[in-house]
């Protein structure tokens, strides 16, 4: 192993990890170039939330690295660039706190750098802040962890008091076996714009039937949460159609922790991967399943998954929101409860307060793959005038009515 500073002197002749581009020094955990350090910290202060369309395995050179900040951000995550090492008050230079992560293989002499922790599974950051609140980093990047105790924050105990709302009592898992899967007397299905023609689209009526009862309870789960109440009822509506796939994904994807191999669907049911090719969703389960074993390998539990939960519901960039600073400000509240509760909890694996927000974009583009294979596997119907999309009468219903 070489020494520090044999490692900087040799770090000087090496190309940048990222892009290839000459290293200018040592930022945010690794040595790079001054165009990837100035790429990272403008991504994470500004809160940017980019998105492959490519696949996620877009080349990162110099001539490239502009073309798709994605995959750009993923590679600086997976070199060692830390999160935690830009400034909260966007006061210049980072924390020097952080070694690099670096070993010199033999190749060292021909310039060849490589990282020691670059993880395989890291995807796109999503509304990441470094959060001024219990577990987070003072300006002289000390952490203030230390004084953490296992405690459960209140916050999130407030959130896990109003959780049951989610569970089924006997009586509604007696009327949703009953329901119908015709998706004509589905609110949700209709709703979507869609219409079935075929087995395959049956079988996703009934999906969409078990969906359309979680909705309910997603309703009355949101208007009892301490962080939502105090939203106006429109971006309350605003945030459920943002969100709603992703809690009901998130949901079915937890259930599934303890059923390695199976998707937990709702009402007792669930579908392998087997199964799912008689329908046309492999695609779809796989990448279900693909976040399912992430949550397992992360060990994540009732407080964090429910934490999740209210995370993508406050998210603060949701279209047409009028109070996007007030919904952004509960969010923050959420994030500093979980990095308490992950910084007490699970001390040995400091990186998993990180690591379950990385899992939110992956999140978000499973749903956004699954409704468009929902679509094309069932024909558009209902739509608004000009071709407008759903109107999503059955959410504003539920939140403006006494239910």
């Amino acid at each position: 192993m070489l020494t520090k500073l044999t490692l900087c002197s040799c770090s000087c002749f090496s190309p940048c990890p990222i892009c290839g581009d000459k290293i200018s020094g040592f930022h945010y955990g690794i040595f790079s170039c001054e165009s990837c350090k100035g790429f990272f910290k403008r991504t994470v202060q500004n809160r940017k939330n980019y998105m492959c369309l490519r696949g996620g395995n877009c080349p990162v050179t110099v001539a490239t690295r502009k073309k798709c900040p994605a995959c750009r951000f993923d590679k600086c995550l997976g070199c060692g660039m830390k999160l935690e090492a830009i400034r909260e008050d966007r006061t210049r230079g980072g924390r020097s706190t952080y070694q690099c992560s670096y070993t010199l293989s033999g190749a060292a002499s021909t310039g060849s750098l490589l990282s020691a922790h670059a993880p395989t599974t890291l995807r796109h950051a999503s509304s990441l802040t470094c959060v001024n609140g219990p577990g987070s980093y003072s300006s002289r990047g000390e952490s203030s962890n230390s004084r953490l105790t296992p405690d459960i924050p209140p916050l999130l105990q407030e959130i896990m008091d109003v959780e049951h709302l989610w569970q089924y009592n006997e009586s509604e898992l007696s009327r949703m076996s009953k329901s119908t899967g015709s998706p004509s007397a589905n609110p949700l299905l209709a709703a979507s714009g869609i219409t079935a023609q075929n087995s395959s689209a049956d079988f996703l009526a009934d999906l969409c039937n078990i969906a359309d009862h979680r909705l309910y309870k997603i309703v009355k789960w949101c208007k009892s949460l301490p962080l939502f109440k105090n939203i106006s009822i429109d971006d309350q509506i605003c945030l459920l159609i943002n969100s709603w796939c992703e809690l009901l994904v998130l949901s079915c994807c937890y259930r599934g922790v303890s059923t390695p191999g199976e998707v937990r669907v709702g009402g007792g049911r669930g579908i392998t991967l087997h199964q799912s090719a008689k329908y046309g969703l492999t695609p779809c389960i796989e990448r279900m399943l693909s976040f399912t074993d992430h949550l397992r390998r992360l060990r994540v539990d009732r407080y964090e998954y429910v934490a999740l939960k209210v995370i993508v519901l406050l998210t603060s960039d949701a279209p047409e929101l009028r109070e996007a600073e007030k919904v952004r400000a509960s969010q923050e509240k959420a994030l500093a409860a979980l990095q308490a509760y992950t910084a007490a909890h699970s001390p040995d694996t400091p990186a998993k307060f990180g690591e379950l927000l990385l899992r939110i974009p992956e999140l978000q583009r499973t749903c956004q793959f699954f409704m468009q294979v929902g679509k094309e596997m069932l024909n558009p119907a209902n739509k608004g005038k000009d071709g407008e999309g759903p109107s999503f009468n059955l959410l504003m219903e539920l939140l403006r009515g006494d239910h």
